[in-house]
């Protein structure tokens, strides 16, 4: 019986209801899961970018003129990149990242002004 009183208790304590800070959390994930999947697709085409390269975060902070505090920030694909930060990625490790067509060439051909 104190077997079964034992799962029970656990049983509880893992079932038990969420708090308000556990449920505004999991509404935030869920708010930002798309541009935080983007984030980490980016962060991981940077790393790999840097990894192949022979690039470390030392050397790609100093490349960027920042922290190599930021550099880790960006590279662990939660972080909310400004277009700005992207621009700079870019023009520094001569990677591509951002598609810059908006509107694809043939549909501005189209395109009657």
């Amino acid at each position: 019986m104190d077997k079964l009183r034992v799962n029970v208790d656990r049983l509880n304590c893992v079932a038990r209801e969420l708090t308000s800070e556990e449920r505004n959390l999991m509404e935030a994930r869920r708010r930002d899961r798309h541009w935080m999947s983007a984030s980490s697709a980016i962060a991981s085409k940077i790393k790999r970018h840097l990894r192949v390269n022979g690039i470390t975060n030392m050397e790609f902070a100093e490349m960027l003129g920042i922290t190599p505090a930021n550099v880790t920030r960006y590279l662990n694909g939660k972080t909310n990149f400004e277009l700005r930060t992207l621009v700079e990625i870019e023009r520094a490790l001569g990677l591509h990242i951002i598609d810059r067509e908006v509107v694809p060439k043939k549909e501005k051909e189209a395109v009657a002004y």
